[in-house]
């Protein structure tokens, strides 16, 4: 909400580019908005309530190590393949690194009496690891298909793109908990 709410004046500022914009664009803004800004807090949200904040964290901290792979795997045919050799130590070095600061989490897991809850707390944050892996890859096509159009603009749009999901959101929640 607060992120649409935003971009509203900063829309108003770009209202000439924004106009710009197709309707099959805007159908791309909402498509990133619902999966970028809505269902990925929703996921981790949710993931934090089942097993609490420091397993979804860890999972969300493979994101650098999860989009670098599937850049490198899905992007290769038109940007080349970063040698697997060359990428290996700095995958290596992010993903020791989340297993040192999570090391105590790790234990916890183990001794954790409700291990449902946790599996499922994992399950979203896995589903928000997902949901954060696309939402770059595909802006970042967007924007590779677009190269006379502001990435700012962008942004704005799907600010603007990302408001009516949030109240229809915030309708929905209070409807049901109201």
């Amino acid at each position: 909400l607060a992120f649409g709410l935003i971009a509203l004046p900063l829309a108003w500022l770009e209202r000439e580019r924004m106009r710009e914009l197709t309707r099959a664009d805007w159908r791309e803004a909402l498509r990133l908005s619902l999966v970028g800004n809505v269902l990925y807090y929703l996921c981790l949200a949710a993931a934090i309530q089942r097993a609490g904040g420091p397993l979804p964290t860890m999972i969300i901290g493979t994101l650098p190590v999860v989009i670098a792979i599937t850049s490198n795997l899905r992007d290769h045919a038109r940007d080349g393949r970063l040698a697997w050799g060359r990428l290996a130590p700095s995958l290596g070095l992010i993903g020791a690194g989340i297993a040192l600061v999570n090391h105590a989490e790790m234990a916890q897991l183990t001794a954790d009496a409700d291990l449902g809850r946790y599996a499922t707390g994992a399950l979203l944050a896995v589903g928000a690891v997902v949901c954060w892996t696309w939402y770059p890859l595909r802006n970042a096509d967007w924007l590779r298909d677009h190269p006379g159009r502001s990435p700012r603009t962008w942004a704005t749009a799907q600010g603007v793109a990302t408001l009516p999901l949030a109240l229809v959101g915030y309708a929905v929640f209070w409807a049901l908990n109201g």
